[in-house]
């Protein structure tokens, strides 16, 4: 993951020279309109997503030919249930709230300071899993574990004033491990592949 990163901000940055001090932006994400789907390297075990809510806070940084680097940061709440492959029986439900963050490359129509504008790119996502709290006779999971994967975005937004609203839809894959309850007795490790499609509202203003 460090060496995804790495190459990463290499590679953006080379596409963002020379850089335009006065052209740095902030935004914030909020979404309740997002949908996780998961699927588990264990055969016997199927985790659903059962809804959840993200945040985030993006900065953004613009090179005089519209380009920008991303760079972001927020949480994940995720409700989820755990069912038995074998006889389709929900094992238990459970809720995490992991912490996000995202650097990637954007492409603008417009400049941030126009009345309208439309951007997309791609970006790598990073997710750090959080503790997971078990609504069921079975204990809480405390998880350690981080992943990332790649994504695309597509947004658009308006100036009112000194401040931007927009819509931003996001989609990404990532793949990290955590850890299920077999039993009441077994806990074991699952390898865990998300594609998460993500609608948000945004609020930004230029700095």
């Amino acid at each position: 993951m460090k060496t995804l990163l790495f190459a990463s901000v290499l590679g953006f940055s080379s596409l963002l020279c020379p850089l335009r001090a006065q052209d740095f932006s902030a935004t914030l994400n909020i979404s309740a309109l997002n949908t996780n789907k998961f699927s588990a390297d264990r055969q016997a075990v199927k985790v659903s997503y059962d809804g959840g809510f993200a945040a985030a806070l993006n900065l953004r940084l613009y090179s005089k030919h519209r380009w920008a680097l991303r760079i972001g940061g927020g949480v994940e709440n995720v409700n989820y249930s755990v069912t038995n492959s074998t006889n389709s029986t929900i094992t238990y439900e459970g809720s995490r709230q992991n912490i996000c963050g995202s650097i990637g490359l954007e492409k603008h129509l417009f400049a941030f300071n126009k009345k309208f504008n439309a951007y997309a790119g791609g970006f790598v996502p990073v997710v750090f899993v959080g503790d997971d709290k078990i609504s069921a006779t079975y204990n809480n999971i405390a998880n350690s574990a981080s992943g990332a994967g790649l994504g695309i975005v597509l947004g658009g937004n308006m100036r009112i004033e000194h401040v931007r609203f927009g819509l931003e839809y996001n989609w990404s894959y990532t793949q990290f491990k955590t850890s299920v309850w077999d039993n009441a007795s077994t806990l074991s490790s699952a390898s865990l592949r998300n594609t998460n499609k993500q609608l948000a509202v945004t609020i930004g203003i230029l700095l």
